[in-house]
């Protein structure tokens, strides 16, 4: 018994995919077909015959693709952590220099540290007192 329904869709040759194209012109000349009905049938005779190939082939392009975005992640992930140890890393170091160079004294009524900062007036007014009463290097007694 024939199924109802509409009839199959006539696919113009057109319509195929490029590389498609090619190897059914390609299989045509080989196989000396001159009817594209017949090298339809006989290019899924093939496709059939080569499909352990075919599934390789899709595989290992599966796998290349997933590999490919793997590293692109991997890459974007790699990048991002070095820039942010660089930033983190920046700022460490300049904390570090900004405490190991900072002018302090502790203040007389309360104890806390009180910073001076560098070429301010009370760093010049400093300079000026250690002058003026002698301070110097330790080897230069």
């Amino acid at each position: 018994m024939a199924k109802r329904g509409r009839p199959p869709k006539e696919i113009k040759f057109d319509d195929l995919p490029e590389e498609l194209r090619y190897s059914i012109i390609k299989m045509m000349a080989e196989f000396g077909i001159k009817d594209f009905k017949e090298a339809y049938a006989m290019a899924g005779t093939l496709i059939d015959k080569n499909s352990e190939a075919y599934l390789k082939s899709v595989k290992n392009k599966a796998e290349r693709l997933f590999r490919s975005r793997h590293f692109t992640e991997l890459n974007k992930a790699r990048f991002t952590i070095q820039v942010n140890a660089f930033q983190r890393g920046y700022q460490m170091g300049f904390d570090d220099g900004e405490k190991e160079s900072r002018i302090w004294f502790n203040c007389a009524v309360c104890g806390e540290l009180v910073f001076i900062t560098p070429n301010s007036d009370s760093h010049k007014a400093l300079i000026e007192y250690m002058r003026e009463h002698g301070w110097h290097h330790g080897k230069c007694v």
